[in-house]
């Protein structure tokens, strides 16, 4: 099966790289409003370079995290580490890549991916971008969907008890020192 290249999701950068010195209190959980694209942390996370790329997980297993999230199931600790200008995934770069791609709808085919791949998406990303879009649909449905119920009257019980779990849980984090 296609894997999904996830890639886009969260820049890379070298450990030495610094740029200009950012303060940050390190916070212990990872909550959604975290992963939007209006986020301020968002645009500092990176994966370090010796990561290996974010293209190892298939349609499901993407559609199987998003769903342990939504519906409140276990999702491991991100191992974070902060230097002077970034905050470096050293570990959970396919969860935060994964959830990342469900709230902006971007499996590696959209707009935050084809400006990453400068416009040149192959037809193999493409479909399978597509899969994991349709199965992260059928078992937890679009994001925007579910955030617009969000408090809203008239919304079924099943979908505001998934919009209230989505938006009040999080995802630890461990903190590297040093």
């Amino acid at each position: 099966m296609q894997k999904v290249v996830l890639d886009a999701m969260i820049k890379r950068a070298d450990f030495a790289q610094e740029t200009e010195d950012k303060s940050i209190d390190l916070f212990d959980k990872f909550d959604i409003s975290k992963i939007e694209a209006t986020a301020p942390i968002i645009n500092m996370l990176r994966k370090p370079d010796f990561q290996r790329e974010t293209n190892h997980w298939d349609p499901d297993q993407i559609a199987d995290l998003v769903q342990s999230f939504a519906i409140g199931q276990l999702i491991p600790s991100l191992i974070l580490w902060k230097s002077n200008s970034h905050v470096f995934v050293i570990d959970g770069g396919h969860r935060l890549s994964a959830l990342r791609a469900w709230v902006e709808n971007d499996y590696g085919d959209g707009s935050i991916s084809n400006a990453f791949f400068g416009g040149e998406i192959p037809e193999p990303q493409k479909k399978a971008a597509s899969r994991a879009r349709s199965q992260v649909e059928k078992l937890v449905g679009r994001f925007a969907d579910i955030k617009a119920a969000l408090g809203t009257e008239g919304t079924n019980a099943a979908l505001r008890k998934l919009a209230s779990t989505t938006f009040t849980r999080a995802i630890p984090v461990q903190w590297v020192q040093g």
